[in-house]
This record gives structure tokens, sequence and C-alpha cells, in this order.
């Protein structure tokens, strides 16, 4: 018969987990409700973004580039 010990999580550990679980997952959420507002206002991810939504598109020009 194989036994195994029973493993103790201790209670800190589980708290800063969950913790940097919740912090984790407000950081992605809130970083996508800003891309999907435009409210970047950095030039090199409007540029991508505008060819990658172009490409999806089937047009191949950007209007950026003149």
């Amino acid at each position: 018969m194989i036994t195994a010990e029973r493993q103790t999580v201790e209670p800190g550990k589980v708290i800063v987990t969950a913790l940097a679980g919740l912090f984790f997952l407000i950081c992605t959420w809130t970083s996508y409700a800003r891309w999907a507002n435009f409210q970047y206002r950095s030039f090199d991810l409007a540029y991508y973004v505008q060819a990658i939504w172009q490409l999806i598109h089937g047009r191949l020009d950007v209007s950026v580039e003149n």
C-alpha cells in the first residue's frame, strides 16, 4: 500500500498567490479596456493596430505611411 504524506498549505502563501492573481487580472482587464476604447496615445500601437485591421479586411495599404 502506498501512502503519501499530506502537505499543509500555509495561509500566507495562499493569500499572496490570490492577491497576485487578482492583480494580474485587474491589470490585464484594464489594459484591454484602454486598448478597446482607443485610449492609447502611442503612435506605434496605432500603426500596428491599423495594419492588422487592414490585413484582416483584405487591404494591404496603411495610411500612416503616406
